[in-house]
């Protein structure tokens, strides 16, 4: 399985978003997209993890006050090992 987002880029001034959608590639050659937003390009395909995924880590903007906030702006996804 491998995976790739789809990011706004940064824009100023206006409504920033960040990471937009996610798409999965399965190991048989099919891709999976989720129901998010079509706002910007999806990035590079991640490495493949042959046996599965056992964990992910989120990057969250921390909120802002009266400035923009994005939310999720990254993901990390961590391959088993057996």
């Amino acid at each position: 399985m491998a995976f790739s987002l789809r990011v706004e880029p940064f824009s100023f001034p206006g409504d920033n978003t960040a990471v937009n959608n996610v798409r999965f590639r399965c190991s048989d050659g099919v891709e999976l997209e989720g129901p998010g937003l079509n706002w910007g390009d999806y990035g590079d395909w991640s490495n493949s993890c042959a046996k599965g995924v056992c964990g992910l880590q989120t990057k969250i903007q921390k909120p802002r006050g009266l400035r923009d906030d994005t939310a999720l702006n990254d993901v990390r996804v961590f391959c088993c090992n057996s």
